[in-house]
């Protein structure tokens, strides 16, 4: 039924075909979901639901989900028949956590090649540091001898 998904307009946040967040008026998620169990039992397939005794428990539970979805995300992997599902927090839009991975690959390696330069930095200014103490010590040997 157009509207139950939330995805009525990709220029507003719907949840359905009204404004104030109210369900359809018929009950026909309710029922198409009572049937694809029933298939899904059938044919011995998983399937993963809202299971209630009332379409109006139904869509309450609907409209709890929709609630819950705003608070956190989810994103999932499915290999060789196995499916992962991480769900966080929703963080702000300008945090490293939320970019995609090729952008968060790259600011890795930024990071990794800025580390590295500290690193290398830190290692030339000791190194600095031991031949300035090694000339001093080479003055010192030569004032010795010289006397």
């Amino acid at each position: 039924m157009p509207g139950t998904s939330g995805l009525v307009s990709p220029f507003t946040d719907l949840n359905g075909l009204y404004f104030d967040d109210s369900n359809e008026v018929d009950d026909f998620s309710y029922r198409l979901d009572k049937d694809l169990i029933k298939k899904f039992d059938k044919e011995d397939t998983p399937y993963v639901t809202i299971v209630k005794d009332t379409s109006k428990e139904f869509y309450d539970t609907i409209v709890d989900i929709q609630k819950f979805n705003k608070t956190v995300t989810a994103t999932g992997l499915a290999h060789d028949g196995i499916l992962k599902v991480v769900v966080d927090g929703i963080k702000d839009m300008d945090e490293a956590s939320t970019i995609s991975h090729p952008k968060k690959k790259k600011a890795e390696k930024e990071r990794e090649k800025q580390e590295a330069l500290e690193r290398k930095r830190q290692m030339e200014e000791e190194e600095e540091r031991l031949l300035k103490m090694m000339e001093q010590e080479n003055a010192a040997a030569v004032e010795e001898k010289d006397k």
